[in-house]
C-alpha cells in the first residue's frame, strides 16, 4: 500500500552534491513535521502488541530523514503510546521508534511506502 502526500513540496534547487542532499533532507523533515497530521495515523502500526488497550498519542516526532538512493528516502520517526484503564487501575505510556521510506514522485508529492503498517481507527481503541 502506498499513500501520497496530499501538499507537494515547495520548489526545491536540483541536487549535486551530497551537501545539496543534507540540506534536501533537513528541508523534508522540516516540511513533514510541519504537516504530520496529514500522515501520522497512517504510520502507527498495530499496538495490541503492547496491550489491546495501547493507544497512540499525539505528538509524532520526525527523528531524521536520509537519502538511501537516488530519489529514496528514509524516514525515522518516533511516537508515544498510552494505555488508560481507570476500572482497573491501569495507565502506562511509552515512546516507539520507527522508520518508513518514501520517493519523491509526480508534481512534488511524497509517495510513501505503507507495507506493513497499520492505521488507527475507534475499533482499535477499544
Amino acid at each position: 500500500m502506498h499513500y501520497t502526500f496530499p501538499k507537494p513540496l515547495p520548489q526545491m534547487a536540483t541536487l549535486s552534491s551530497t551537501a545539496d542532499k543534507e540540506l534536501l533532507c533537513r528541508d523534508l523533515q522540516a516540511f513533514v513535521q510541519q504537516h504530520i497530521e496529514l500522515i501520522d495515523r497512517k504510520l502507527i502500526r498495530d499496538l495490541s502488541y503492547i496491550n489491546p488497550l495501547a493507544y497512540y498519542k499525539e505528538g509524532m516526532q520526525i527523528e531524521k530523514i536520509e537519502s538511501v538512493q537516488k530519489g529514496v528516502y528514509q524516514m525515522h520517526f518516533s511516537y508515544r503510546w498510552h494505555i488508560f484503564s481507570g476500572c482497573m487501575g491501569m495507565e502506562d505510556d511509552g515512546l516507539l521508534k520507527d522508520k518508513v521510506k518514501f520517493s519523491l514522485c509526480e508534481e512534488g508529492r511524497l509517495c510513501f511506502d505503507l507495507h506493513g503498517f497499520g492505521e488507527l481507527s475507534t475499533a482499535d481503541e477499544l
